[in-house]
Parts: C-alpha cells; structure tokens; sequence
C-alpha cells in the first residue's frame, strides 16, 4: 500500500527488501515466485518503484502461505551471516 505514497518511508522500503529476500531464500530458483522477488530487490535497490507492487504483491502472498518455521528458518540464518560479518576478529 506504501508504494508511491507521500507516507512511504525507507522502513518501508526495508520490509519490502526483507520480504523479497525471503522469497528468494524460500522459493526454488526456477519459481516464478524466486524471479518476482529478485527483481523486485533489484528494484527497489534501484528505487525503481513504479508497477512495483504487482513484481512484489504475489511474493508477499505467497510468503503467508509458507509454513512460520521456514520463515523463521531463513530469517535466523540471515542474522547469524549479518552477525558473523559484522564479529571482530
């Protein structure tokens, strides 16, 4: 609903980048649902929003439908690789 709005902020953003990755993390390479959301990432790291919503809309949807332990899944191993990076040596 953010996009192109006056309303819409970077944390908007943000939660769009982290459902698209998610379904780049969860869907097989070869579903469509894994090609709409690495282009919608690219998009939107492009800030190219315009006919956004119907790129990242079916990933969004099709993100409720997957079971809450591989959302979890995929969300815990990408912290731990941000952790990881971020660690001093």
């Amino acid at each position: 609903m953010a996009l192109g709005q006056p309303w819409m902020t970077e944390e908007h953003l943000a939660d769009l980048a982290v459902a698209c990755q998610i379904g780049i993390d969860l869907a097989p390479p070869d579903d469509p649902i894994h090609q709409a959301a690495k282009e919608g990432k690219a998009r939107l790291f492009r800030r190219e929003l315009d006919g956004l919503t119907t790129i990242i809309g079916p990933v969004i949807q099709w993100i409720t439908y997957q079971p809450n332990k591989a959302i979890h899944d995929a969300t815990k191993r990408r912290l731990e690789e941000l952790y990881e990076s971020q660690a001093i040596s």
